[in-house]
């Protein structure tokens, strides 16, 4: 097969629109969207390659299988606190992990915040089987001293940039 047999669509190519796009990809359609401008997707008359989709689809499938970073997502590596659900694929899996994750975590801040005053009135020391002992804490910025000086000195605010996106699951409808 030739490169440009590989890039012209085929006859039988269809249009199709964004929102079916997604709804096939199970995505949202501003994701689709950004797939059209990365190339991901191919744009036909005015809507998508159905032919593109597909083909993307098939890669995506090939490459989650491939990549499956953690084997056994179901398993937990200490205590079995509630089992994680089986899941169909690896993405799914880690989902599944990372939703059990979210709530272990939210259940040892509240654990922490009620233990917290109990341990400051009692002091460092040792206590049973345990050690109490408090850090100096860390020194935090006073962003809105630097937002307020360098407003003074340059006129304008405080150049910021975003931080890496982080994954919300959630359970879906």
């Amino acid at each position: 097969m030739t490169i440009t047999e590989l890039l012209t669509p085929a006859a039988t190519d269809s249009p199709i629109s964004i929102s079916s796009a997604a709804a096939a990809l199970t995505i949202t359609e501003a994701t689709a969207c950004r797939y059209l401008r990365a190339g991901k997707l191919t744009h036909l008359d005015d809507g998508v390659s159905a032919a593109s989709v597909e083909a993307y689809a098939e890669r995506r499938a090939v490459n989650i299988s491939r990549t499956r970073a953690v084997p056994g997502w179901h398993r937990r590596p200490t205590g079995d606190l509630r089992p994680l659900p089986r899941t169909a694929g690896p993405v799914e899996e880690a989902a599944a992990a990372w939703a059990e994750a979210a709530r272990l975590e939210a259940l040892a801040r509240k654990l922490k915040a009620k233990a917290r005053p109990v341990l400051e009135e009692a002091g460092p020391g040792t206590y049973g089987p345990f050690e109490v002992r408090f850090t100096e804490g860390r020194l935090d910025p006073d962003t809105k001293l630097i937002a307020a000086l360098y407003f003074a000195v340059f006129g304008e605010d405080v150049p910021r940039k975003r931080s890496a996106p982080s994954p919300k699951v959630s359970p879906a409808a």
